[in-house]
């Protein structure tokens, strides 16, 4: 992925053994949030490469994130607009939390 700008990074590092033939993600901290964001909205460049770029939460939204995820799906399904942002998920602009729609974005 080629880049307009530089990103200031303040500590990298491998997760995991060192296995053969196994590749271990990577947690990268970065200096500044707009560097964050810039990489986040850029990561799409690498579709059809073997890199991705995610963002890393605690196990606690990665739990909400998971059990949300069927109807991400069902409403992606439907044609309908669909957003996942941390542990909340939108559906046509409006907050989803369990089988109901509780407020607008």
């Amino acid at each position: 992925m080629k880049l307009d700008r530089s990103i200031a990074i303040d500590r990298a590092h491998r997760l995991g053994k060192k296995y053969d033939n196994k590749s271990r993600p990577i947690v990268v901290k970065l200096h500044s949030y707009s560097d964050k964001v810039f990489l986040l909205t850029n990561c799409g460049k690498l579709k059809g490469s073997n890199f991705f770029i995610t963002e890393q939460f605690p196990k606690q939204i990665l739990e909400v994130r998971k059990a949300l995820s069927p109807y991400l799906k069902e409403a992606k399904g439907l044609g309908k607009s669909v957003a996942l942002i941390k542990d909340k998920l939108y559906i046509n602009k409006k907050l989803y939390q369990g089988g109901m729609i509780i407020a607008e974005m």
